[in-house]
């Protein structure tokens, strides 16, 4: 409970510089009219995976390693000095992510750098293998710039407690943890997208301090092949992107090349339903098109629920004691948003999970125990 009231209110002291949007545009500006006499200038790094994706490559690149953070903010653990030759060329329909510039937490195995997971342990370890995220990331022709900092073997919520140091925003404030590299990259534009590793938070929280948008999918649903292991039962490869939209077409373009090329089905993977994968599909091809016509979508399909509506739970327990007042006045405003914006196409329905106030005891037990199982093989000897 102390840890969450401490990040509840690292939370409230900057929330008004996280939703400060003159702030950003301000930040934005500079790093554009820096770069006045460059013909690179008109691209923003800031702009959605989408947008970039007919962006020439090489203006691209180049403009992404001239912005790579200096070493003060600790963001990389290690990654590459300059940009491919020649430039790789826009997306292709085999290759979607062709050249566009990806990072990638260092807990995962991806030659060929080094793979350190942020430990001194690790500091020299070079991967024989790669992790199905970062083959399915090469595969799709993302540039995978480099492996990004965090708490060391994801054990933190800070991103100061690890072998490169500490993570820093450009505002000097905290990035969260564990993933606070993969976080300060994608808010300052370096990299489309960075991929994560989820078990208690570590893409969601980071994501929440640095303003931009982090998803833990359903565990299983992407393979943890090659993913150094905190909590096996827990484990689960998150997505950070500047904007949702890019989050679900991103997460669309992993799974459905796992799944065809034989990675999603390995003993990390959840065995879907075939039914539940098409209608899974049909809903993700859908907001990667144009997610404005969603009542659209809604009227076609009444297999939504009954009423042909999107049922929205609200879980009463979620609302704890100590959370900032701001904070939940945005939530309501949230949901209001949404009902005005879609209107008849909202049923929001509360729901009581009152084994939620166990939740946190049970994780504590889970992933210190598994935890200590899987990081019992870094002794020293072996590595």
């Amino acid at each position: 409970a102390l840890r969450y009231k401490r990040v509840l209110s690292i939370f409230s002291r900057n929330k008004k510089k996280l939703n400060n949007t003159t702030t950003k545009r301000l930040y934005s500006s500079q790093l554009n009219n820096q770069h006045n006499n460059d013909n690179n200038s008109q691209l923003d790094l800031h702009s959605s995976l989408l947008t970039l994706q007919s962006a020439p490559r090489d203006s691209l690149l180049h403009l992404t390693y001239s912005k790579i953070p200096p070493t003060s903010q600790n963001t990389f653990t290690n990654h590459l000095s300059s940009p491919p030759s020649p430039a790789p060329t826009p997306s292709s329909p085999s290759q979607p992510l062709s050249g566009l510039p990806i990072t990638i937490k260092s807990s995962f195995l991806t030659p060929p750098f080094i793979s350190s997971s942020s430990s001194r342990i690790l500091s020299n370890f070079y991967p024989p293998i790669s992790s199905h995220a970062s083959a399915t990331l090469s595969a799709l022709g993302a540039h995978i710039l480099g492996l990004t900092n965090s708490d060391e073997f994801g054990m933190g919520n800070s991103s100061t407690n690890q072998h490169y140091g500490n993570v820093y925003r450009h505002n000097k404030y905290s990035p969260g943890g564990s993933g606070g590299g993969s976080a300060v990259l994608v808010e300052e534009g370096i990299g489309v997208a960075s991929i994560g590793q989820d078990t208690g938070g570590s893409v969601r929280l980071p994501a929440a301090l640095c303003g931009i948008v982090g998803w833990k999918p359903s565990y299983g649903r992407l393979s943890r092949y090659g993913m150094m292991s905190y909590g096996s039962s827990l484990d689960t490869v998150g997505i950070m992107t500047r904007n949702i939209r890019d989050s679900v077409y991103l997460y669309d373009l992993m799974v459905n090349h796992e799944q065809n090329n034989g990675n999603g089905n390995d003993s990390t993977c959840l065995n879907m339903f075939p039914q539940f994968k098409n209608s899974q599909q049909h809903i993700y091809q859908h907001w990667t098109e144009n997610v404005e016509n969603f009542s659209e979508y809604v009227n076609k399909d009444k297999k939504v629920n009954q009423k042909g509506k999107i049922r929205i739970g609200l879980v009463d327990e979620y609302r704890v004691d100590g959370i900032d007042s701001d904070i939940l006045n945005y939530w309501q405003q949230s949901l209001h948003d949404l009902c005005h914006k879609f209107p008849g196409l909202i049923e929001l329905v509360k729901v009581s999970l009152p084994s939620t106030q166990y939740a946190l005891q049970c994780y504590y037990i889970i992933a210190t125990a598994e935890a200590s199982s899987n990081l019992a093989k870094y002794d020293g000897v072996r590595y």
